[in-house]
């Protein structure tokens, strides 16, 4: 092939997956925000709407238990994790927990 014809092919290629690449998403490549300001309970906890889309929830622990429902027609995989900033002279980011009830 010409030099000329395969130096235009590449300048097409780049063009076009640069294009592709602003049309993706950026929620695809990091967890959605939320802030937990509910009150919730065992009996109302904070419904998590489409769990299939990763999350990040951000809550303040005063003291109580926070009770989160997630429920889904799509399989999906399940990660919970919880972060604590260290605050100097505290001993209470090693008393957090979390359990998963099946109910």
């Amino acid at each position: 092939m010409n030099l000329k014809i395969i130096q235009k092919l590449k300048m097409c290629l780049k063009t076009v997956l640069l294009i592709a690449l602003l049309f993706v998403p950026y929620s695809l490549f990091a967890h959605q925000p939320v802030l937990n300001e509910f009150e919730s309970t065992e009996n109302n906890p904070y419904i998590i709407k489409s769990p299939e889309i990763s999350k990040a929830i951000f809550s303040t622990l005063i003291g109580y238990p926070h009770y989160y429902q997630i429920s889904s027609s799509v399989k999906f995989r399940f990660y919970a994790g919880i972060t604590t900033p260290r605050i100097e002279d505290c001993d209470f980011h090693q008393r957090f927990a979390f359990s998963i009830l099946n109910g």
